[in-house]
């Protein structure tokens, strides 16, 4: 994450990655946490990692073009959240 996320910006970008397993993100690191934007578009992500339901600041998450059929009930951890793109 440290090449996509210089200084104090708020949108972290994976897309287009070929990232295909939940588990090789980890979203609990507290440098993460002032994330405000995701952009997981473009991959082969067939469900949200659990660990992005820690992420309170969301407010937006992009998630098109991938394998998600179904969205954990988890999500409604994320009260910050205003846009959701699958």
């Amino acid at each position: 994450f440290q090449a996509v996320l210089q200084g104090q910006s708020n949108e972290l970008g994976l897309l287009g990655r070929g990232i295909k397993t939940r588990t090789c993100l980890d979203f609990s690191q507290k440098s993460l946490q002032h994330i405000q934007k995701l952009d997981l578009s473009h991959n082969i992500l067939t469900e949200l990692p659990p660990s992005l339901f820690e992420l309170r600041n969301l407010r937006q998450l992009i998630v098109r073009n991938n394998r998600i059929r179904t969205i954990a009930p988890d999500i409604a951890q994320l009260t910050e959240l205003r846009q959701l793109c699958l």
